[in-house]
């Protein structure tokens, strides 16, 4: 073992332990950086994601807030891809252009993690709604119902109330790109029939 020097009432490390120490310290810091600096990959949060709907979840946490109460006019929203712009007339050649889009609202139904639960959401919907686009939007890993092209807040509010007349209390307006002068909406197989006078509750 080495001797330790005394100097002046201070104790000295020899120049071999100084290097010793020195690279433990480094070798330390080194380990705590890269411990640090991890991705979060294996982190663990404490909040429980929901399996498969998340419309039970919504209410719960967000029951009292509805973005239509404030009054925004225009945000702008990304690019989102609809489901409901489809081709009704097979008999031409397809165009490959995409519909013309501009900013306005449209009227959220429904937000769920199962494309089956909004297909048939939809499927509901486009027999009561008759004339109005359904569309299903899908924002990972989100599909979100959602009704008309409407460039005024207005028209939104009116299917709005029609909506909750009809028992879809949690619908309201989102602002969202809408399609400008679309076709018209497509008609149900059986639009011959009644219409009928409400929609599924979810």
């Amino acid at each position: 073992m080495p001797a330790i020097t005394v100097m002046r009432g201070y104790r000295t490390l020899p120049a071999e332990m100084k290097r010793l120490t020195i690279g433990l310290a480094c070798a330390a810091a080194i380990v705590i950086a890269a411990g640090c600096g991890s991705s979060g990959e294996g982190t663990i949060s404490s909040t429980p994601v929901p399996k498969d709907d998340v419309s039970g979840a919504i209410p719960g946490n967000e029951s009292g807030f509805h973005p239509s109460d404030y009054g925004i006019e225009q945000w702008d929203t990304p690019r989102a891809t609809d489901s409901a712009i489809r081709r009704t007339d097979t008999s031409g050649p397809a165009s490959a252009t995409e519909p013309d889009t501009v900013p306005g609202f449209r009227v959220q139904v429904m937000i769920t993690q199962e494309i089956d639960r909004a297909n048939a959401m939809k499927d509901s919907l486009v027999r009561v709604m008759r004339g109005e686009w359904i569309y299903i939007v899908y924002h990972p890993p989100y599909y979100k119902v959602r009704i008309g092209n409407y460039t005024d807040r207005f028209a939104a509010d009116e299917t709005l109330d029609r909506l909750r007349r009809n028992g879809l209390s949690a619908a309201w307006v989102v602002p969202d790109r809408i399609v400008r002068n679309p076709p018209p909406a497509p008609q149900p197989p059986d639009s011959t029939g009644p219409a009928e006078d409400s929609v599924p509750r979810r």
